[in-house]
């Protein structure tokens, strides 16, 4: 995909600098599409191993099997299910959410459309899942793209002691980063245009931002 570079610009929002590819910034999700697959039972599927784990959970914390297969079972279905579709749709899945509190809602994210597969691949779960297609990235590609600027950050500081971390928005694309000291604006252009150059290779019609903040304490976050 050949990708028609605009100029950087540079913004300061409060205390986060903010890098844009695009003369707009980088784009919500666009035609996203939710479907919902309503629970098809009051009970996890669990496997003799699933159940032998939560018993064993159920013993080391003193608390009633019933309980812990009621709070843990369907969290265990859901990401084992999750796992299968991340690892047969590694170029769609964006993204997943298991959600147990009062009037919550599970949900699974896409790049483009949800593939029509997933929704008999969840059906049997005893939650609700919401599915979400029109995200920017994919949870292949954030990961990826937040990689490519963190590098080209570390390549571009001249401090041996220097800390990065980051990570990228599969919604919006945007890309997070976390510098333990200031980096000058145009080493930061050359991290968004890293984070565009995997995009770029994707193929994806996303335009990125880099969000950078400085952070004193990063040190002792990633040690």
């Amino acid at each position: 995909m050949t990708h028609n570079r605009r100029s950087i610009s540079v913004a300061f929002a409060g205390a986060a600098l903010l890098i844009s590819s695009s003369a707009t910034g980088a784009q919500a999700a666009t035609d996203v599409t939710t479907i919902i697959v309503p629970a098809a039972t009051d009970t996890a599927d669990l496997t003799p191993v699933d159940l032998r784990d939560l018993t064993t959970l159920a013993n080391q914390t003193d608390t009633p099997l019933s309980d812990i297969v009621e709070e843990y079972g369907p969290n265990h279905d859901f990401s084992v299910a999750v796992d299968t579709i991340a690892e047969r749709y590694p170029d769609q899945f964006a993204a997943s959410v298991y959600a147990n509190g009062p009037g919550e809602v599970s949900s699974v994210s896409f790049v483009g459309a949800v593939p029509p597969p997933v929704i008999d691949m969840l059906a049997g779960l005893a939650v609700d899942v919401r599915l979400e297609g029109g995200y920017a990235l994919s949870a292949v590609a954030a990961e990826e793209v937040a990689d490519a600027a963190v590098t080209t950050l570390r390549r571009e500081s001249n401090n041996t002691d220097f800390i990065a971390a980051g990570s990228a928005d599969p919604r919006t694309g945007v890309v997070d980063v976390k510098t333990s000291v200031v980096m000058p604006s145009g080493a930061l252009a050359l991290a968004a245009e890293s984070a565009q150059d995997v995009v770029d290779a994707e193929g994806l019609s996303v335009e990125v931002d880099l969000a950078a903040q400085v952070d004193e304490d990063l040190f002792f976050e990633t040690e």
